[in-house]
């Protein structure tokens, strides 16, 4: 491994920063310079390396225009009058340099080197929140996903029910079996966290399916409404 791959957090900043040339504003208009004699440059690129890959982040060119940045290509474009950012789909988000507050100002790498050792200086302070707030994001996403999945399961239980319906010609809309469904399989539920909190594996799929049909089956029938014999 090359002693020149970033490995720290910090290195991937300063590696960033080390690439940014310098940048000129007059009146909300950008120019890009040369950081060896301040001569005009007509581009510049930046990447950010991990390993031996890189991430194309931005393409600086004063006359560049909207449509040269394609789902394909960087990050972010910089031209005279704006900043535009890349989306997944769609047209790309333009920021005009007077939405930063930005009309006289010159970037320079030793400026953007500061702005770098500010930010990691930041992270560094903060470290502990951050990771707190990441994990509360990464529960509060695995909560939605695991409600999604439930979901997902009392409407296929639901159809289950339905078939237990037909069975014993039982009348039931499919709203009612949805609502069963969703009491039903709580055993197997259940039994899918235990497993998963005793051996860090839930409880097989088609354990699971087994069961919580067996539950289905056995409310469907119990709410079935009973015959004369029955009573």
């Amino acid at each position: 491994k090359s002693s020149d791959t970033p490995n720290t957090f910090e290195q991937y900043v300063l590696n960033v920063t080390n690439q940014v040339p310098t940048l000129e504003w007059h009146e909300g208009k950008m120019r890009l310079l040369s950081n060896k004699d301040s001569s005009s440059v007509s581009s510049h690129d930046i990447f950010i390396e991990f390993g031996n890959s890189k991430i194309h982040l931005a393409h600086i060119e004063p006359n560049a225009l909207p449509e040269s940045l394609n789902e394909n290509g960087p990050f972010l474009l910089l031209t005279r009058d704006a900043m535009l950012i890349r989306k997944n789909s769609g047209d790309p988000k333009i920021r005009t340099w007077d939405t930063f507050g930005i009309y006289n100002f010159v970037m320079t790498r030793e400026i953007a080197a500061q702005y770098g050792q500010f930010f990691i200086q930041y992270i560094e302070e903060n470290r502990e929140i951050i990771l707190v707030c990441f994990a509360m994001f990464l529960w509060s996403i695995s909560m939605l996903l695991i409600y999604i999945w439930r979901i997902i399961q009392s409407l296929v239980f639901g159809i289950i029910a339905l078939m237990f319906c037909s069975i014993w010609q039982i009348k039931m809309p499919y709203q009612a079996a949805i609502r069963l469904a969703s009491v039903a399989i709580t055993p197997a539920v259940l039994l899918d966290v235990l497993f998963a909190f005793e051996k860090n594996k839930g409880l097989p799929l088609w354990g699971f399916i087994i069961l919580a049909s067996a539950y289905t089956g056995f409310a469907v029938y119990s709410n079935r409404e009973p015959s004369i014999s029955d009573q």
